[in-house]
């Protein structure tokens, strides 16, 4: 899954983008292949970019037991381009005004 630095929770609520790498026994997947290595599993999971600015970090997580993070990639610092900051600014602002406030 893909978190906001400093997230502390797993899963599929608390993640910007989450995707099942493994899978089931007895099944292949091809969209992202992988082998084991010395003891470690290595392989390409394509991720795209969020659209808001900040820090983010990969981790890998069992489905079935999200409170155990198995490892944690480095911290990505997310920026915004200059081309992109109109898009991107309606984008959170579309976020804020679609949310609703407790009374």
């Amino acid at each position: 899954g893909l978190y906001r630095r400093g997230c502390i929770e797993n899963g599929t609520q608390p993640s910007i983008v989450t995707k099942e790498v493994l899978s089931p026994p007895g099944e292949s997947r091809k969209d992202y292949p992988f082998h084991t290595k010395n003891d470690m599993v290595v392989g390409t999971v394509p991720f795209h970019s969020p659209r808001t600015p900040g820090h983010v970090v990969f981790r890998l997580y069992w489905q079935n037991e999200p409170l155990y993070t198995l490892a944690t990639g480095p911290t990505l610092n997310v920026r915004i381009t200059e081309d992109d900051f109109e898009s991107s600014l309606r984008f959170i602002l579309s976020n804020f005004k679609s949310k609703k406030l407790n009374p």
